[in-house]
């Protein structure tokens, strides 16, 4: 993995994701950041609002966890929620998960993924914020797929032939899929083996209606997207698609904020 590469278009959306931060009850005062990568969401946080929050971020990957605690001496960073356990007031505390949902569907088994989540739940935080890809088409899902074909062999003739050998799935969710990974050009090989709308919010209420109420939820496209998308992928092939025409074929994106019964 080209880890610099990846930073940088994590940060892109930076500030969208940090749209709960005027949500949460005042007194919490600590997030634990689930999937944290290098905490860039924190630095984020710090700038804007210093010394409100202390933190502490979750990540699988040593060289990630090595980047932040290197950036963030004063946070604090674990493996798991298990090892983190002891160290927050749940009372106080935000667990936050962002663009991370989508990835433990990709790389476990539905099962796997699912009791992860219901052990997260049960953590116990005053709040659960969700932010992370979920496709929700609003337009004639065949007519929506040719015309995202067309528009793939005309303005993404190498990446759509990357896309076929990797996934192969031509239907519009899958095109939709491939136009967010390309992105990603640094790890674009990467990115089109992961698989993106693995989340489904009204599963995810399920998953945590013992203990957990959805108190805020918005599904979008993010503008940069969608303006990159008429530019580099509309544009080239011939169809002049408006921001809101481009914003009436699907929902990329969901927001949820849970709060604690």
């Amino acid at each position: 993995m080209n880890y610099e590469a990846y930073y940088d278009e994590l940060d892109r959306a930076m500030y969208d994701k940090l749209w709960w931060l005027d949500k949460v009850e005042d007194s919490v005062d600590t997030i634990l950041d689930f999937g944290c990568s290098n905490a860039a969401m924190y630095g984020a946080i710090r700038e804007i609002m210093p010394g409100r929050f202390r933190y502490i971020g979750i990540d699988s990957d040593p060289r990630k966890l090595a980047d932040a605690a290197a950036s963030y001496p004063e946070a604090a960073f674990f493996t798991g929620t298990d090892e983190a356990g002891g160290s927050f007031d749940s009372d106080r505390t935000v667990l936050v998960l962002s663009s991370v949902i989508h990835e433990l569907y990709a790389y476990l088994s539905v099962e796997e993924a699912e009791s992860l989540l219901k052990g997260l739940g049960e953590t116990g935080c005053r709040h659960i914020c969700i932010r992370d890809m979920e496709l929700l088409i609003h337009a004639d899902d065949k007519k929506t797929g040719e015309m995202l074909l067309s528009a793939a062999e005309n303005a993404l003739p190498r990446e759509l032939a990357l896309w076929k050998d990797l996934r192969g799935d031509l239907s519009a969710r899958g095109l939709l899929e491939m136009f967010l990974s390309c992105v990603h050009t640094s790890n674009i090989e990467r990115e089109m083996k992961e698989s993106y709308f693995g989340m489904d919010s009204a599963r995810l209420k399920e998953i945590f209606s013992e203990n957990y109420s959805a108190i805020y939820e918005e599904h979008f496209q993010i503008p940069y997207m969608i303006r990159r998308w008429r530019k580099e992928i509309f544009l080239p092939s011939g169809n002049d698609l408006s921001a809101d025409e481009v914003r009436s074929i699907a929902d990329t994106h969901t927001k949820i904020l849970f709060d604690r019964k």
